[in-house]
């Protein structure tokens, strides 16, 4: 069995939770950050949306998650063992412009001013 996690992205304050003008329509095989809560705060993962209607809610999404590269700072990678989970529509917080190759199968995803997301400790 395979444990492990993928690592969280930093917070960007991102208010589309609250803004319903910007509500995300999910698209499949498109990148998004999504968030889970945990008892005191909440964790950001990027995830690919697999598909749509492997789940029977229509606000349920089933997402592939990367993680975060230990060896190539700002890499994200596809763990050894399938990270799949399901979210709901409120769980996803930002689409992700496609992601650009980088060596040994690593993905580098870019945000607003063509900053790199990366992992904060």
């Amino acid at each position: 069995m395979c444990t492990a996690e993928p690592a969280p992205v930093e917070d960007s304050g991102d208010s589309s939770e609250t803004d319903p003008e910007s509500q995300i329509k999910p698209k499949t095989l498109r990148y998004y950050i999504v968030s889970f809560s945990t008892k005191k705060t909440a964790k950001y993962y990027i995830g690919q949306l697999l598909n749509e209607g492997t789940v029977p809610s229509e606000d349920e999404y089933n997402f592939e998650f990367l993680r975060y590269s230990r060896k190539a700072a700002g890499h994200f990678i596809w763990p050894d063992c399938d990270d799949e989970a399901v979210a709901s529509l409120q769980d996803i917080k930002y689409e992700l412009s496609m992601p650009k190759s980088a060596r040994r199968g690593g993905l580098l995803f870019f945000a607003a001013g063509n900053r790199f997301i990366y992992e904060m400790d």
